[in-house]
């Protein structure tokens, strides 16, 4: 970094960080749906409580606090009994 970089930063006002009220609002909905909930989900869930946000805000949001959204495999049953098994080939 440049010297002349370092005290532009330096000197730069430190705004407010915007937002601060709905971060907490997105990690409860997100920790209530299990960590399933992903940008449109809470989209829809925060539009239920009146609250009138973008995607790409709450896709930033989401980012800064590590949340990622995980859905649930299906679910697959893995029995021998139902697969095939096939003979071993002599050459």
């Amino acid at each position: 970094m440049s010297e002349s970089a370092y005290y532009a930063q330096c000197k730069a006002v430190k705004t407010p960080q915007k937002h601060t009220a709905l971060s907490p609002e997105i990690k409860s909905l997100f920790v209530e749906s299990r960590g399933s909930a992903g940008k449109r989900t809470l989209r829809d869930l925060l539009r239920q409580k009146s609250i009138f946000v973008g995607l790409y805000l709450i896709q930033k949001l989401m980012k800064q606090q590590g949340l990622f959204s995980k859905q649930p495999q299906k679910w697959q049953n893995r029995n021998k009994e139902n697969g095939q098994i096939l003979a071993n080939h002599e050459p």
